[in-house]
This record gives structure tokens, sequence and C-alpha cells, in this order.
């Protein structure tokens, strides 16, 4: 006797033979509306589509399908099988395990409610708080994600997290402080490259510094906002060199016969920089914010050219004049480098007055602040720190 097994579609096929059918449509000549609405629900499929990849992959990776291959991980076969990168494979790993504990996140994208890029932020939130913190609270980061793009939904995120695990947030701003890093490495070809990265608190005060710097762009400015953005971050630099009055900076040395314009004159070259057109070297002996060295033939030197805080500049004044640099036990840090820190915060009640306030210096005022650290005056007058 056969017993007839029942026919199992493969749904996999019909979505290739529509997105083929859409393929082969003259899309020249429809209007912008039409294309509007198809780029609309071309996205929502998109979003659809990635629920379901997402929750096929949870399932291989909780069977270990990627064993089969000889693959280590399952990010590892994605690697290789679909083409992804290493970040990426492990994303889509990490958002595949946390989606299948997130019902409702996992349905709304599965419906194209919210889009895959919601739901990263919802996964990543729910990875930082932990599964259970998040079982609670998913359906406000669900219902922010109908109404927000990806950027303020994680805004949304952090405020949540915050609330839900707030020594877990401060955990991770020291991480994310720990990984400071800013790079400056000349090439070959002539230039530099820069390249590295900043926490929350240090990239809002460049960036804010260079906003500050860059200002409406004008008519006939023709440099892209990269350009722009470049050129600011050098002009703070020499802001803060000529402030710095005679202490070292940067230096050129030229041959008088370079300025002089002569014919066959050798090169300038640009400390920490190496070689420039003579064009450039005239350009900065100019009005020179540089330290300008002239030689002659032989190289000898012919001539060396020039080189509303919440704290009153009064109160900060007599401040360093007391203090001469960073105040913490053992750091030798000078007054240039230092804050004014409140040892009773104002916002507590603590006065803007000079036994509350002692200068520390960026690193130390941070370990006071953000690594738990307490201050108070001895009974000689010396600063005692106490650890957290």
């Amino acid at each position: 006797m056969f017993v007839a097994l029942p026919t199992i579609s493969n749904p996999l096929a019909g979505l290739h033979a529509a997105i083929d059918e859409c393929r082969a449509e003259p899309v020249a000549h429809f209007t912008d509306g039409a294309l509007a609405e198809d780029l609309l629900e071309l996205r929502r499929a998109a979003d659809r589509l990635e629920a379901e990849f997402a929750r096929r992959l949870e399932r291989f990776d909780r069977s270990r399908g990627f064993a089969a291959e000889g693959a280590i991980s399952t990010a590892s076969w994605l690697r290789h099988r679909c083409g992804f990168s290493g970040a990426a494979a492990s994303e889509r790993v990490a958002v595949a395990r946390h989606l299948a504990q997130l019902p409702l996140t996992a349905d709304a994208l599965g419906r194209g409610e919210i889009g895959y890029d919601h739901a990263r932020v919802i996964t990543r939130t729910t990875k930082s708080v932990g599964d259970d913190a998040m079982r609670g609270a998913e359906h406000i980061l669900v219902d922010a994600a109908h109404r927000l793009d990806p950027a303020r939904l994680q805004v949304a995120a952090d405020h949540l997290r915050h609330y839900l695990a707030p020594e877990r947030t401060l955990h991770d701003a020291n991480v994310a402080h720990d990984r400071r890093a800013l790079f400056i490495s000349p090439l070959l070809d002539g230039v530099f490259r820069i390249d590295g990265q900043l926490d929350r608190e240090g990239g809002a005060c460049l960036q804010a510094a260079l906003e500050a710097l860059l200002g409406p762009r004008a008519t006939d400015d023709t440099r892209t906002p990269a350009q722009r953005r470049a050129d600011a971050l050098v002009e703070l630099a020499r802001q803060r060199m000529e402030a710095a009055g005679g202490r070292p900076h940067v230096t050129l040395i030229v041959a008088a016969e370079t300025l002089a314009g002569s014919g066959g004159a050798t090169a300038a070259e640009l400390d920490r920089a190496g070689v420039v057109p003579d064009q450039t070297a005239l350009r900065i002996s100019c009005d020179a914010a540089l330290s300008v060295v002239t030689v002659d033939g032989q190289g000898r030197t012919l001539e060396a050219g020039r080189a509303s805080r919440t704290v009153p500049p009064s109160l900060r004044r007599a401040l360093a004049a007391r203090d001469r640099g960073c105040r913490f036990p053992g750091c030798d840090r000078p007054v240039g480098w230092t804050d004014g820190h409140h040892l009773q915060h104002w916002a507590r009640g603590g006065a803007t007055r000079a036994n509350n306030l002692v200068l520390l210096c960026r690193r130390h005022h941070r370990i006071v602040h953000e690594g738990g650290w307490r201050l108070a005056w001895g009974e000689q007058g010396e600063l005692e720190a106490f650890p957290p």
C-alpha cells in the first residue's frame, strides 16, 4: 500500500519569479508617484524578508547547521556562503538570536511595520540590558519604532537603557572612552591620513568646534563638506599654535634662494611632513603662523622667525596661583591642562568659591566623575583622594 506524501511547496521559487517580473518592468516611463509607491512597497518587502532571514538563521544557528559544511561558526558560514563582511555576519547572528526572544519586534519587522535598522537598535539595547529586563519594556521601543527613524529611536533606546541599567550605561561609556584613538600617518604621496574614534563627549566637542569654525557656507565656496571639515580641523590646530605664543610648534626650513625665487633653488622642508613646493614655502613665510628658519646653500641658519567658563577668569587665576596644576595626588599636569572641579557640585548646592574648587587635569577630572573617586581636603590642607 502506497501512502501519498504531502507536496511541499517552495515559496522562495515564487519569490524569485515575482522579482523577475519586477525586473522586467520598463521603469523609465514610470511617474515619480508610481516610483515612490514602488520604492515604499519594495522596502517593506525587503524588511519582511530580513525578518524571515533572521528567523531561519536563528534556527540554523541553534542547530549548528554550519558544522555540516566544516565552518567553525554561523558567522563564518555567512561570510563564506553569503558574502557578508566579518562585522556584518556577526551582527546578523546577534540580531537573529535576540529577535527570537523579542516577539513584538520580530512580528513588527515580519509585517514590514518597522525596518531592519529599527530591529538592530532594539536588539543592541537588549544585548546591553539583558533579555529579562527587556521583556517588560519591549513594547515601548516597538511603539517608538513605528514613529521614529532609527537615529531618533537610538536616543529613545539610550534613555530606556539608562533607566533599566544605569550601571551598565556608565560601564559602556567608560569602555567607549577607553577605545578613543587617533592616528596621523604621513603617506608616500605627500598627504596625511587621519583615522580614529572618540567617545560621545569627545566627538561632540570636536564636532562643535569644527562647526563653529565652519560657519555658513559662502555662495562662492566650492569645497565639499569633507574638505570644509578638513580645513576647519587644520584651522583649529593653527589657532591653538598661535595661542601657544613662543612654545615650539611646526617649523618650516627654507633656503634663502627659494624665498628669493631663484631658479634651481632647493625645496623647502616642513618639520614632521617633509618636502613642500616652493610656492607653499612662500605662502607660509608670507604671513607665518609657523616658525620659519631660513638657511643658506650649506644648510647654515641665516634667520629664525616667529613663531564663558563656570569658574570666572579671576577665580581661575587664583586657583592657578594656588594649585599650580592638577591637584590630584601624584599628578604633575600643568595649569593649561586642567579644569576647575567643584568638590561639592554646584547643582547640589556647592559654591563656586576657592575652598570648594580644585584644578584637575582632564584625565583625573574624568576619573573623579565617571570613575567614582571622591576628593576631600585633609587636616593639613592637602587634597585626599578616595577610590570607589
